[in-house]
């Protein structure tokens, strides 16, 4: 049985990338028969980042 989880720090790092204006994209990645194959994690931070 597949059960969704997500870790205290991955909801830490999501809150601070908010504060930052750092935008976050996590994306699990199938196969065409649906098997999970990896995941993609997309980041951007902007230019004028301080």
């Amino acid at each position: 049985m597949h059960v969704e989880y997500q870790s205290k720090g991955m909801n830490i790092s999501r809150r601070r990338a908010e504060l930052y204006h750092i935008d976050q994209m996590v994306t699990d990645k199938k196969d065409d028969n649906g098997i999970a194959t990896g995941t993609t994690i997309t980041v951007k931070i902007p230019i004028d980042f301080k």
